[in-house]
């Protein structure tokens, strides 16, 4: 997630009552080797996973946002 898509999920999310809280979950590249085990094209192969200061970015600003984060 970016700090852009972020906020259109904190606008998505304010007006729900029903939201107790967000979870943030990283992206990973823990199960690519599972594409390659299959013989698929993984098309994320080359995405970065999130430096813990963007993470904390994120948790941040959907704390700003009013919502609770885990």
């Amino acid at each position: 997630m970016t700090l852009k898509t972020s906020k259109g999920s904190q606008n998505s999310l304010q007006p729900m009552k029903n939201v107790e809280w967000v979870e943030i979950q990283p992206f990973h590249q823990l199960g690519a080797f599972k594409w390659k085990a299959m013989n698929l094209d993984y098309r994320n192969a080359n995405t970065p996973t999130p430096t813990p200061n963007l993470i904390a970015r994120v948790i941040d600003q959907f704390r700003t946002a009013g919502c609770r984060v885990r």
